[in-house]
């Protein structure tokens, strides 16, 4: 029998953004989406090959890395669960990707969800299709208008003509970064924290940074193109990085 052979086009591209969370956004019932359409059909528009632009049928999501640094004083034991889930799924038990839970202690957690399956474009509503979903355990910490974290990802995103385009690299689902496993933040894979039955999907008001960065492949083999994804950190993450090392340090030497 003849092989099916079929011409591949892709177009890789990372978008970085960070959105501040309010407590009462935080409260398990409102998830913020991680699928940017209108950045999507922006990128689409940007191909000026009108065949090109018509093959494209899907949108692959390899890697979302995610950081939640706190706007408080470090020290303050603040619980909080994070899930991924996909609002495509009617029952709430499937809709959950996966899931961390974590202590804000130490002010910063950060994470990998590596998704590895594709989206159909065809989807109406590309935005109500992957969240994030925040419980944050401390009802009373702040005023529910108030900001106790803020949430930077950085998305790697593939738009293919083909559903078999990418060949993705083995990871697990959820990916600790061991600096954050090992101070005591206590950051453990978890499944559920009591989903409703509809939980609403929107887009945080305030977009505070977006960053793009395209590759374009064309007709080309294609294996484990999506690199690892870097977030840019601020002068103020690198000082808690570097005292998270030191914490690390000292709980080594009384070891």
């Amino acid at each position: 029998m003849d092989k099916i052979r079929k011409k591949k086009y892709i177009i890789f591209w990372k978008i970085t953004a960070e959105f501040p969370i309010t407590l009462e956004s935080a409260q398990g019932r409102v998830a913020t989406s991680l699928v940017n359409e209108e950045s999507i059909r922006d990128m689409i528009k940007r191909i000026k090959n009108n065949s090109d632009k018509k093959k494209l049928a899907f949108i692959r999501i390899d890697s979302i890395q995610i950081l939640l640094p706190s706007t408080y004083l470090d020290g303050i034991d603040s619980p909080v669960k994070i899930l991924i889930i996909d609002e495509r799924i009617k029952d709430t038990k499937d809709k959950v990707i996966g899931g961390v839970t974590g202590i804000l202690k130490y002010t910063t957690l950060k994470f990998d969800v590596n998704l590895q399956y594709a989206i159909p474009l065809q989807l109406n509503y590309l935005n109500n299709s992957i969240g994030i979903l925040y419980k944050i355990e401390r009802e009373n910490l702040m005023e529910k208008d108030d900001i106790p974290f803020s949430t930077t990802y950085a998305v790697s995103y593939a738009l293919g003509n083909s559903h078999h385009s990418v060949t993705y690299r083995e990871k697990d689902q959820i990916e600790i970064e061991e600096l954050f496993s090992e101070i005591g933040t206590e950051v453990k894979m978890i499944s559920g924290i009591g989903l409703a039955p509809n939980i609403g999907l929107k887009r945080e008001p305030k977009l505070i940074e977006r960053e793009e960065k395209i590759v374009d492949f064309k007709e080309k083999p294609f294996q484990n193109h999506i690199s690892d994804i870097e977030i840019k950190e601020t002068d103020k993450i690198k000082i808690q990085l570097e005292s998270l090392e030191k914490e690390v340090s000292n709980i080594r030497k009384l070891i």
